[in-house]
């Protein structure tokens, strides 16, 4: 039971890496979001903030021509194979972009050097079609996740190390918000060695997105980071995620479920309250 709650949450930091350039443009005619609270993202757990800094557990953003190009306090974990993720504000995040490339890594400002955390993000006509990442937790090296669309928005990913994992799909519903993805992993077939999906079996790996309000998302710009990337694919704001592994008797070994109570400030979710 312990062995698959961590493959589900290693599906889950496999996930948060992929991105879509394309919901930047509806935010261009509103304010961009200048910082938020990490209880609101899906940050790895456990994890615990600094409490002698100022603004314990806010991150902070800073934008150039409209995109952003550095965030305040960010997370990092000491030992791979016993994580204890703190989140700081000496722990920045600068992104670069090149023509058809985002990269974004991790900086310790106190310390003076960099993480060996890095995320490429690789474009095709303004659209995401690779995104490669490496960190200290991933032991067996860097990932490759590639991305599909239909409609503008996107419907499956495909993760790989040396050769494909897992295939995670998502679903909207009728309010262009993401309901669901569910996840399973890729199976070898013993006669020729070629992996195959199993739609037809009940292993598989589901994020609910929940209790929606009809209002602004100010997190379209900030899909590029992992945490905030679910929040970025909806037009608004879900207040409940809940994440359940069935087994092979369709079962449910896993079920951790957020809730949240927005502040509203002028209207909209104020998400540094």
């Amino acid at each position: 039971m312990k062995v698959k709650s961590s493959i589900f949450l290693l599906m889950l930091s496999f996930s948060l890496i992929l991105v879509s350039c394309n919901n930047e443009s509806s935010n261009e005619d509103r304010e961009d979001i200048l910082k938020y609270k990490t209880m609101y993202m899906e940050f790895r757990e456990p994890y615990q903030w600094v409490t002698n800094e100022p603004e314990p557990g806010m991150v902070n953003l800073e934008y150039y021509n409209g995109k952003i190009i550095r965030k305040n306090g960010d997370i990092a974990e000491s030992d791979p194979f016993f994580p204890l993720y703190i989140i700081s504000k000496e722990i920045y995040t600068p992104v670069v972009y090149e023509e058809d490339k985002i990269t974004i890594t991790k900086e310790f400002a106190t310390l003076g050097y960099s993480s060996d955390y890095k995320k490429e993000i690789f474009l095709n006509n303004n659209q995401i079609e690779k995104i490669v990442k490496y960190d200290q937790s991933q032991i067996f090296g860097a990932d490759t996740t590639f991305v599909y669309y239909e409609n503008g928005r996107i419907s499956k990913t495909i993760k790989r190390l040396n050769t494909p994992l897992n295939e995670s799909k998502y679903f909207y519903n009728t309010n262009n918000n993401l309901d669901s993805i569910v996840m399973r992993y890729y199976k070898i077939n013993p006669v020729n060695n070629s992996l195959y999906i199993d739609y037809n079996s009940k292993i598989r790996e589901v994020i609910v997105f929940s209790n929606y309000d009809n209002l602004y998302n100010p997190f379209k710009k900030l899909i590029i980071f992992d945490e905030s990337y679910f929040r970025a694919l909806s037009e608004n704001n879900y207040a409940k995620i809940s994440y359940q592994g069935y087994d092979s008797d369709g079962n449910v070994y896993l079920n951790r479920v957020k809730n949240w109570t927005f502040i509203l400030n002028n209207g909209e979710v104020d998400f540094s309250q």
